[in-house]
């Protein structure tokens, strides 16, 4: 039954933008299987045709009440907490932090997923990476008309990063939910890890001290092309994980001082805060 219910909904999916069938919303209704327990059921969104395709959820009512509950985070470092800001003014550079998950099970392993897997489970944990970071985007309270993003951009990785992986997963993570949110997306061109950043390509084991310091090199300065296409606007920097935030504020600081307007930083998981 279940390698059925998959063969009709990837057809569903190929057919849908060709036939542009925007009248058959009950597409988009066709049961999946929920990510996290293998459950069928009904997305709660219908498909849209075309290129304003709507991707359905990935994870059943109950995985979602149970692995989303809405837990309030802090503005700037996006650590759990009241959902005010918890740490001190200007100790980040930009203006919004908002995290879909913790750092743990089954997040964390979806997060090793779409970085080192070469197989379908990779594709299959896209799902509810964006699911829950896209509802971490909806119910923050602190977004406004004037500083709601102009575009998305994916945290850079080095060369050597893409030889060894073939893709970029900040990359899928902002297209998928470029699509939902309908903001464009800028290209990884925009930002560069420098040559000394991609000795830094790799922070797993290191200190928070370590990691900040090997960032305080890890980009390139924006070209003049890129400044035309940040300049003055709202960006919102897109990756995978947050650990010590020393990435996402080495690529603030670049693009504030190449011209954009404010950086929001929004990752699928935060690292909890040790003990």
């Amino acid at each position: 039954m279940l390698p059925l219910v998959r063969l009709c909904h990837a057809l569903g999916d190929a057919l849908r933008p060709a036939l542009n069938i925007a009248a058959w919303p009950e597409l988009g209704r066709w049961p999946r299987q929920c990510a996290h327990c293998a459950a069928l059921f009904r997305p709660a969104r219908p498909g849209l045709a075309g290129d304003d395709l709507t991707v359905p959820q990935h994870l059943c009512p109950d995985c979602c009440t149970a692995l989303l509950p809405g837990t309030p985070r802090c503005r700037r470092c996006a650590l759990p907490g009241s959902g005010r800001a918890c740490c001190q003014p200007g100790e980040f550079p930009w203006h919004l932090a908002l995290a879909g998950a913790d750092h743990e099970a089954p997040w964390a392993q979806w997060v090793w997923a779409i970085k080192f897997s070469h197989s379908s489970a990779s594709l299959r944990a896209l799902g509810p990476l964006v699911d829950a970071m896209e509802q971490a985007v909806q119910r923050s309270p602190h977004h406004d008309a004037a500083t709601w993003p102009d575009a998305l951009l994916p945290a850079p990785q080095s060369p050597a990063r893409w030889r060894e992986r073939g893709h970029s997963q900040s990359l899928l993570l902002a297209r998928m939910l470029g699509r939902r949110l309908q903001r464009p997306v800028l290209t990884q061109e925009v930002l560069r890890r420098s040559v000394a950043g991609a000795s830094a390509a790799h922070q797993i084991g290191l200190t928070r001290r370590e990691r900040w310091d090997n960032m305080q090199q890890g980009f390139t300065a924006v070209s003049l092309q890129a400044q035309r296409l940040i300049q003055g606007r709202h960006i919102a920097l897109i990756d995978d994980v947050m650990t010590t935030g020393a990435t996402a504020a080495a690529a603030s600081q670049h693009l504030l001082a190449a011209g954009a307007a404010s950086v929001q930083v929004w990752v699928a998981t935060r690292t909890p805060a040790p003990q």
